[in-house]
């Protein structure tokens, strides 16, 4: 049996690309085939995902980390935190 070779990513570039990604792939979305709004903009002027973005966002970043791990791509250590 082949041993499984993992590329590690520095930390930070592991989650920019990931999220750079999953941010694509959710504005794609609310454009194909939901036609909602992606951002809104807070009283204070910060410009944010609206709640359903937020939550779409999060189930594409949960898809690209799953084909990162199915391509021996890991995270070299950071969270999204």
């Amino acid at each position: 049996m082949t041993k499984r070779t993992y590329t590690q990513l520095k930390s930070e570039f592991y989650v920019e690309v990931t999220s750079d990604l999953a941010e694509l792939i959710t504005q794609r979305d609310s454009i194909d085939w939901l036609h909602w709004q992606v951002y809104q903009t807070d009283a204070n002027g910060d410009i944010r995902y609206t709640d359903e973005a937020q939550e779409v966002f999060n189930k594409n970043l949960d898809l690209v980390t799953d084909i990162f791990d199915s391509c021996g791509i890991e995270n070299g250590g950071a969270s999204y935190e």
